[in-house]
């Protein structure tokens, strides 16, 4: 019994003072591991690894793809497949924004409502009173102020950038804009962006540069938010129509 309590009591030694034990677990973790895109964590994915690869979870710094996500027409799941064959409308009541408190507020809401219809391709909103008593608009349009701010922010949302200052004139409804986020529709193109087709509106005619060399035919120039406007031969239309 004394011999074994001895023996287990004892302890080795390397040529440089250090326990075989702890000078092979000090080896392993010197050893660099290779980046495999796992990370260090297995539920969460930890942080991946910076050589490549995705992670588990949320990890994976380097290597990986990323799906650009800058524009909601870039997600999957909401690309459509196909051309719809009806429209899709929704119907909201006007005293959805007469819950908060502040004006400040007010706009935050209808940026967060127009972004989601966004989102979901809504082709039509269409909003009502649904109280009586309502406070009514100071402009005396027949509609209480809480209809009248919705729909005017909604209109301006809506507007492409390139077209807010021309068709959407100076308000006090329109004076917390500034703190919404841009929708990002698919008909909102920036000067880079090539579709098909291209949204404008005719611009007045004392702003019209001279007409294409050669061009006799009636036309008009229209502002489509590229660097030079765009001449539509053949017909004359109204200014500031979209």
């Amino acid at each position: 019994g004394d011999e074994a309590a001895a023996h287990a009591g004892t302890v080795e030694f390397s040529d440089d003072g250090v326990p075989p034990k702890k000078k092979k677990k000090r080896q392993e973790q010197n050893v660099e591991p290779q980046a495999t895109g796992q990370g260090r964590g297995g539920g969460r994915g930890g942080r991946g690894g910076d050589g490549g690869g995705k992670g588990k979870g949320r990890g994976g710094k380097g290597g990986g793809w990323k799906e650009d996500t800058s524009r909601p027409s870039a997600l999957q799941m909401l690309r459509p497949r196909a051309g719809r064959s009806h429209t899709l409308s929704v119907a909201l009541p006007a005293s959805i924004i007469e819950n908060a408190q502040t004006w400040e507020l007010r706009a935050v809401l209808v940026g967060q409502i127009a972004r989601a219809l966004t989102i979901f391709a809504v082709d039509e909103v269409v909003l009502f009173e649904d109280r009586a008593d309502a406070p009514k608009n100071d402009d005396d349009d027949g509609v209480s102020k809480y209809l009248a701010f919705f729909v005017r922010n909604l209109q301006y949302l809506e507007t492409p950038q390139y077209l807010r200052r021309q068709l959407m004139p100076m308000h006090r409804d329109l004076k917390w804009v500034g703190l919404l986020a841009p929708l990002d529709a698919p008909h909102h193109l920036r000067k880079g962006e090539r579709l098909p087709y291209r949204e404008g509106a005719v611009m007045a005619k004392e702003k019209w540069p001279p007409k294409p060399d050669g061009d006799d035919e009636v036309g008009c120039w229209v502002n489509c938010g590229l660097p030079e406007p765009v001449w539509i031969a053949g017909v004359e239309i109204p200014t500031d129509v979209r």
